[in-house]
């Protein structure tokens, strides 16, 4: 029984003294440390070699100089107006092989009867003149059936604000997708 407690005693004390030696060493690695000598404040390096250099011309004319009001004329040295125009040119020559671009509009109707079609392509007219707009209801028939839509809009943001006041009454109105063909004056 004397062996026991004495064997428990040892135990208790080695215990402890392997946690202390564990913990020890991790808590040693959490103190701060401080620099000693001198850290970026001495620091230098000069790139002014490897800066590049831009030849200085006289660009600036003075013409004249009357009652402290002084009128500079600047000569240009990189001058891309013919490079610019020609671009522009090209686009133009390009933008006029184009016949058709893709917009969106709402579509408000679309079944097999003319009288269905006549009778919401009226009610939107009145409706969106009523807000002050100026978009009409275009009826359109493709076999066999007929379609009213409404507006030629170029992004959708457009397109829902005139959808949001069109489902109210409405209520099966949608944002389709269709291509416009552009009328060049």
């Amino acid at each position: 029984m004397y062996n026991l407690a004495i064997l428990i005693k040892v135990y208790i004390k080695t215990t402890r003294l392997l946690l202390l030696l564990l913990v020890f060493p991790f808590l040693w690695s959490c103190t701060p440390k401080v620099q000693t000598g001198s850290g970026l404040d001495d620091y230098y390096e000069d790139l002014s070699a490897y800066r590049p250099n831009y030849p200085t011309a006289d660009t600036v004319v003075i013409e004249k100089t009357t009652d402290n009001v002084t009128t500079v004329n600047i000569i240009p040295e990189y001058d891309i107006t013919d490079t610019l125009n020609a671009v522009l040119d090209s686009i133009s020559v390009l933008s006029q092989e184009i016949k058709y671009i893709d917009g969106y509009t709402v579509q408000i109707y679309s079944g097999s009867s003319r009288e269905s079609a006549n009778i919401a392509s009226g009610k939107a007219s009145t409706l969106l003149s009523d807000e002050g707009s100026n978009l009409r209801a275009k009826v359109s028939y493709k076999a066999p059936n007929f379609k009213v839509q409404v507006g030629r809009f170029f992004n959708t943001l457009d397109a829902h604000t005139v959808h949001a006041q069109l489902l109210r009454d409405f209520p099966h109105a949608i944002i389709v997708l269709k291509k416009f063909r552009v009328n060049r004056k």
